[in-house]
């Protein structure tokens, strides 16, 4: 079972996740619509219900992380499991653990997982400029310095199998996002009604 828009914005409130965490994931998730839509449009069939909802949630255990250290792609995957959104749960629990597959077909959990290398807070940017920041954020030993090294490889690589069927470059996708059109746009529109609202109700989360 996958969730509604309603009812992904509702886990959100119910776990109190904060504005600007939730602000983030709606640019993972427009990011990672556009890129299934595009996708499909080639060919490569994608869950655009499935992509929408694991894009929204996928940082729902983000605070808890913070607060206790506890790995969040891990926890949040459990606490969707728990609720029977076990499809979510599954790109939830692999937009940090992500095992490379460069013989599969792109998935939903490989869109969202690079649409969130692709985001720094609410900014759509570069992979050299993400991983930059992530470096001066979170690499303070060699042992997180090491595992930031085989997650920008592991991305890049990503980067290269989403794009190879598309006619955009990855430096356009702040473009493409602006310019959806059709069913796409009217997804994106809701998305951001939603977070409007998420905002005017929960102002303090």
């Amino acid at each position: 079972m996958i969730p509604d828009l309603e009812t992904c914005f509702s886990l959100l409130r119910d776990y109190r996740v904060p504005v600007h965490i939730v602000g983030h994931s709606v640019v993972v998730t427009k990011i990672a619509v556009v890129l299934g839509e595009a996708l499909r449009v080639q060919g490569l069939d994608q869950d655009m219900s499935l992509l929408a909802a694991a894009g929204l949630l996928h940082d729902i255990a983000k605070l808890e992380s913070i607060t206790t250290g506890v790995d969040h792609a891990l926890l949040g995957g459990q606490w969707l499991e728990a609720l029977g959104f076990s499809e979510v749960a599954m790109v939830v629990r692999h937009h940090i653990h992500l095992e490379p597959a460069p013989w599969q077909p792109v998935d939903e959990k490989e869109l969202v997982f690079y649409a969130d290398k692709r985001v720094k807070h609410v900014e759509i940017v570069s992979l050299d400029h993400r991983f930059a920041d992530l470096r001066d954020r979170y690499g303070k030993n060699v042992s997180s310095l090491g595992s930031l090294g085989n997650m920008e490889k592991l991305t890049r690589e990503l980067e290269k199998k989403i794009f190879s069927p598309l006619s955009w470059r990855p430096d356009e996708v702040v473009t493409v996002v602006d310019a959806s059109a059709n069913g796409q746009r009217r997804l994106l529109d809701r998305i951001a009604a939603l977070y409007e609202k998420y905002i005017d109700i929960h102002p303090e989360v």
